[in-house]
């Protein structure tokens, strides 16, 4: 489980850190031609409501479902922000995409919080050091993929780059639904060997022999 989670970590990953840039050239590109100053507010907007309501809703569901089930449904979040913004057409749809990405924010403190339970407690320091050595490795592997699938698919299709990303993150989620089968069948036998247990124990206190 730890290899597909952190496998599904570095997949979704790569197109985060060049994100910000793929938006930028797209949005000054026709039919926007984004000014610096309608990017600027466009890029508070966002950061703000995605932070703001991130937060709020790891607090209210991490109690409530599963740490894939939360990445999953930021997940779906993203698809819907990539595949709006792939098809906007006008400033509506663009504050449209940024709306359907309001839970993107979920999956990188889910996928994080997932790979630290199936880790015991004295090795926890070499997994988030891990993490930051593949969060190193997406940032220049992230920008020079992406960028170049903007650079190729722009002639033909501005946008197409975005429905690269939401391709992506379905196959993160297939990692995820791989990850989430996996626990629910640990879980089922966890229950069921401490049931056998329990079971073993209360049948041998009753063959001892009473001493008094």
């Amino acid at each position: 489980m730890l290899l597909v989670g952190i496998t599904a970590f570095f997949i979704t990953t790569l197109p985060v850190y060049c994100t910000e840039t793929l938006e930028s050239l797209y949005l000054m590109d026709r039919p926007f031609c984004w000014s610096a100053l309608q990017q600027g507010i466009f890029g508070t907007a966002k950061d703000t409501s995605n932070y703001l309501v991130g937060v709020t809703l790891i607090r209210l569901l991490n109690n409530v479902i599963s740490t894939p089930l939360m990445a999953i449904i930021g997940l779906l979040s993203d698809i819907a922000k990539n595949v709006v913004m792939a098809l906007a057409y006008n400033d509506l749809t663009v504050y449209m995409a940024v709306v359907a990405g309001l839970l993107r924010r979920l999956v990188y403190p889910a996928l994080r919080s997932f790979m630290s339970g199936l880790v015991p407690r004295e090795r926890q320091g070499a997994l988030f050091a891990g993490i930051a050595v593949l969060e190193s490795a997406c940032i220049c592997l992230g920008l020079v993929t992406f960028v170049n699938v903007y650079k190729v698919t722009m002639p033909f299709m501005s946008g197409f780059v975005f429905l690269t990303i939401a391709a992506v993150d379905v196959i993160v989620i297939a990692l995820m639904m791989i990850n989430y089968c996996l626990l629910q069948k640990f879980k089922a036998t966890k229950v069921i060997v401490m049931s056998v247990q329990a079971e073993d124990e209360e049948q041998h206190h009753q063959h001892e022999p009473d001493i008094s």
